[in-house]
């Protein structure tokens, strides 16, 4: 499937990109009642819909989120078996089990050449993985605020788990299918545009109906139960995997196809009066053609397309923006382009310490409670606070960006320095404990975001990031590559010595973020 994103991260990322148009519309609306007293067209019924929609909202992540959690590393080691077959077929067919399954033992698998293999296969599914959310994001965006929710959520699921059943179909019928059939996945991403335009239409969902007081505290539970599921999940699929590689995706597939009785389900949100304006704005004329009519339409849905991309890329300008902006901007892509190392840590675990990767699996788990204490931790720090002072003071987020860098950056060169299970889980608790950065960053953006223009700096902030994992992943693969040649046991850990000085780098460039002599912000 395609890589999953944080879904707090992901959701103040994108948002902006959904909600921008709709957040303008009713400041239009605001100004046009507010003297007559009359209530904004749609608050009803989101009074209405709102402890129901957060429902469906809570059970679509939690499936989704359990179904791709139970296919993230089987599908690391059905690839690494795909490229193992594949190796020994020209070398050693006599090791290859017999069809349809042709097994190959594991620890046969952990040679440079199959390694280095898996690793720019996997590194160019994930950087293809990323251009139907550089494309689509803002069309996507634009179309769920005119024809509804529930259709590009929809749109959205079909095209993940289409990627899904792609790449099973091909590694299971390997006799019929080259292993390199898998890089043509990210095409279903055309249809919904991929895992963050799913992730901002939830996200969409609660701002939609949600009141403003609970906005924040719903997607933190949201993340925290994602978390919880991904500490479960992690464990049991490294078990079901240690009984047979298939196992995971037969209990995998049915769980994800829940999703779409969820999506038909959950009620529409987008309010009547976007429904009264798409009507009113249909054409009155009666001659006008229908093909007319559609080819308007594309044209209009192009030129919006277009005009956003480029109010994005203006927004990331570091000679108009305020110089606080620019770093928290220039963090947020160093960071992404640091964490693609992410990518590699089952296959580098597993080939360092000589583990199955069911085994390396357990470790996810791990993070993921790691994560969990430390988001938790950050909130109650947070409501503490502000309790105490009547809001959240921002030498917090600065408190927290800088901290989380210093144990990233630890985190990740034990990781690369460990040959030792104790030393590599060490450094993967430390790095799980800094992924409050990405929460602390947005919090900063939004506050120094000129209130008209934050939908574009957020759009624009979610194209960094995506332009940050284009480049990483390959970047990191080839890195790998290079560590595995030198044939040294610390040559292996390169990637993760680089990401390592990226983010020493980051916490340098991060001491100018909010200098004292800014204390208007404190």
């Amino acid at each position: 499937m395609e890589p999953r994103n944080n879904a707090l991260d992901t959701a103040d990322e994108t948002a902006p990109l959904l909600t921008q148009s709709q957040s303008q519309s009713h400041s239009s609306t605001d100004t046009r009642n507010g003297a007559a007293g009359d209530a904004v067209p749609g608050a009803e019924s989101k009074s209405r819909l709102y402890p129901h929609a957060v429902f469906f909202i809570f059970a679509l992540s939690f499936v989704a989120d359990l179904g791709g959690s139970l296919v993230d590393t089987p599908e690391v080691r059905l690839l690494e078996m795909a490229v193992c077959r594949d190796y020994y077929l020209g070398h050693d067919p006599s090791v290859i089990g017999p069809p349809p399954l042709s097994y190959v033992d594991g620890n046969l698998c952990k040679i440079n050449e199959i390694q280095v293999d898996l690793a720019y296969i996997r590194a160019v599914k994930s950087l293809l993985m990323t251009v139907p959310g550089l494309l689509l994001t803002i069309p996507y965006g634009r179309l769920a605020d005119r024809i509804g929710r529930k259709p590009v959520a929809f749109l959205g699921m079909t095209g993940q788990v289409l990627v899904y059943f792609w790449v099973v179909l091909v590694c299971y019928f390997h006799e019929a299918f080259p292993t390199r059939l898998v890089l043509l996945s990210p095409i279903f991403l055309a249809i919904g545009g991929g895992s963050r335009v799913l992730s901002a239409i939830m996200a969409t969902i609660i701002a939609d109906v949600a009141p403003e007081n609970m906005r924040t505290t719903i997607f933190y539970l949201v993340g925290a139960g994602l978390l919880v599921t991904d500490i479960v999940a992690a464990a049991v699929v490294s078990w079901l995997l240690s009984l047979d590689l298939w196992l995971p995706f037969k209990f995998s597939a049915p769980i994800i196809c829940l999703s779409f009785p969820l999506i038909f389900a959950m009620p529409e949100t987008l309010a009547s009066r976007k429904k009264a304006d798409a009507v009113n704005d249909q054409p009155t004329g009666q001659g006008a053609s229908d093909q007319s009519t559609q080819g308007q339409m594309i044209i209009s849905l192009v030129q919006r397309w277009s005009s956003g991309l480029k109010q994005a890329f203006q927004s990331l300008n570091p000679f108009i923006i305020p110089r606080e902006m620019t770093v928290c901007l220039s963090i947020i892509f160093l960071s992404a382009f640091s964490r693609m190392t992410n990518g590699l840590f089952i296959q580098y675990t597993s080939k360092v310490l000589n583990w199955s990767m069911a085994t390396a699996g357990y470790i996810l788990s791990v993070k993921s409670l790691a994560t969990l204490l430390t988001l938790v931790a950050l909130a109650c720090i947070t409501q503490v606070l502000e309790r105490k002072m009547g809001k959240r003071p921002l030498y917090l987020d600065v408190w927290v960006i800088r901290s989380s860098l210093i144990v990233l950056t630890v985190g990740v060169v034990l990781v690369a320095a460990s040959k030792e299970p104790v030393l590599l889980v060490v450094g993967s608790i430390l790095g799980s404990a800094g992924n409050g950065i990405m929460q602390a960053l947005q919090g900063l953006l939004a506050t120094f975001a000129d209130r008209s223009s934050t939908g574009q700096l957020f759009a624009g902030a979610a194209l960094l990031e995506l332009l940050a994992q284009f480049s990483g992943s390959l970047a990191f693969a080839k890195l790998f590559d290079v560590g595995l040649g030198t044939g040294s046991v610390w040559g292996i850990g390169l990637p993760f010595y680089v990401s390592g000085v990226s983010r020493a780098c980051t916490l340098t460039w991060a001491h100018h973020l909010l200098p004292r002599q800014h204390a208007k912000y404190y």
